[in-house]
Order: structure tokens, then C-alpha cells, then sequence
């Protein structure tokens, strides 16, 4: 083999040696970024989580709220109607019914922000493992790379595919988190007034107090008699 031939493979084996570390060091440093993703999600997911929490005790909070005052306008209304205030009492139970709509409307919010929580809480626990085993992944790698031994052909997809795709998950459960609430189509407001209407009747009839009926007495009976 001559001088000249031994040169131009010596010189092709260096730049395949070169090309080949180059190709190891962006792998390398793609897999480490994909790493430092899914530990921002990771974050992300945790802090959401805790405003999650802070939403749902504060709802809570405004449930039980609303239902002592909802219970303390029932009582406006009833000593109301001792004092023959038929219109205070109206106007109590009016202000009874608006706090138990937004008592509803709080324990709603509670729900769904317990429900969110949950879903946050797996989700974090979630990237954590997959952090976790990304990591012991490219440290495996790594030790393949200063072996010599070449990447595995096949079999599981690359660390940069699966940061992709626990990514593309992380994006789609956080869609699902901040969907929008089924919207409650909104009843026509002459028969919402109307059906208001019959409940405060309603109310102001069980808090009415019973007044004794005396056309059945025997004197009432005598005095229709002589009538």
C-alpha cells in the first residue's frame, strides 16, 4: 500500500472519528435539554397545582359562607312576618335564594378545582418518573459512548422522541386543566322570574305563622244560626 493511499484512509478515519463525536456531543446535549423541559413542566404542573388548591379552599370557604347567610336572611324573613311585613320577608327570602345560587355555584367551583388538583398532582408525579428515567437514560448513554460501543439499533425510541412526546402529553393534559366548564344554557328570564316568584310564596307560607280556625267552634255555629 502506498505511502499516499495509507494517508487518505489515516485522514478518513480521523474525520469519521471527528463527525462521529460531533454527532454524540449535539445528541448528548439535546437529550440533556429535552431533560431540563420536562423538569420546567414538572414545575409548571406543581405551581398550577398549588394555585389549583388555593382556588378550591377559598371556594370552600365561600360555600359555607353563603350558607349561614342564606340560613340568617330565612330568619330576617320570619320575624318579618311576625311584624306583618309581608314585603320585608319578600325581600329576605329574594336575598335567601340568591345565596343559595351562589352557594351552588361555589361548590361547583370547589369541585372542579379538587378534580384539577388531583389531575395536576398525577400529572407531576408523572414527569418526575419520566425526568428520572430519562436521566438514568442518558447517563447509560453516556457510558456506552466512552465504552465505544454504538447506539442501540431499534427497540425504544430516542430520549429526544420521548421528551417530544411527554411534552406533547404535558401540553394535552394542561388543555384539558384549563378547559372551559360546560356552559349551562341560560333559562328564559320571564319564567326563571316566575318560577323565583311561586318559591318566594312558597316560603313565605311554610314561615307564615297558623292562625287558628274558629268557624268550626260551637259559638261560631250558634252566632250563624241566630243569623
Amino acid at each position: 500500500m502506498s505511502f499516499f493511499l495509507r494517508a487518505q484512509q489515516a485522514i478518513a478515519a480521523n474525520l469519521e472519528i471527528g463527525v462521529g463525536g460531533i454527532e454524540r456531543s449535539i445528541r448528548g446535549g439535546l437529550s440533556r435539554l429535552s431533560v431540563r423541559e420536562i423538569e420546567g413542566a414538572q414545575d409548571e404542573a406543581r405551581r398550577e397545582r398549588f394555585a389549583a388548591e388555593r382556588r378550591r379552599d377559598a371556594a370552600r370557604g365561600e360555600a359555607e359562607r353563603l350558607d349561614l347567610l342564606a340560613a340568617d336572611w330565612r330568619d330576617k324573613a320570619a320575624y318579618a312576618l311576625t311584624k306583618d311585613r309581608r314585603d320585608l320577608a319578600a325581600a329576605a327570602l329574594e336575598r335567601q335564594l340568591d345565596c343559595e345560587q351562589q352557594r351552588v355555584a361555589a361548590h361547583h367551583t370547589a369541585d372542579d378545582a379538587a378534580a384539577e388538583v388531583e389531575r395536576l398532582a398525577a400529572l407531576v408525579e408523572s414527569l418526575g418518573a419520566e425526568r428520572t428515567r430519562m436521566a438514568a437514560e442518558i447517563t447509560a448513554t453516556d457510558r456506552l459512548g466512552a465504552s465505544g460501543a454504538g447506539p442501540a439499533v431499534g427497540g425504544r425510541p430516542g430520549v429526544e422522541q420521548r421528551a417530544e412526546q411527554a411534552r406533547a402529553r404535558f401540553d394535552r393534559m394542561m388543555e384539558d386543566v384549563r378547559a372551559a366548564h360546560p356552559v349551562v344554557p341560560a333559562t328564559d328570564a320571564e319564567i326563571e322570574a316566575l318560577r323565583r316568584a311561586d318559591e318566594v310564596e312558597r316560603r313565605l307560607a311554610e314561615l307564615a305563622p297558623t292562625t287558628p280556625d274558629t268557624s268550626a267552634t260551637p259559638a261560631a255555629r250558634g252566632r250563624k244560626g241566630r243569623g
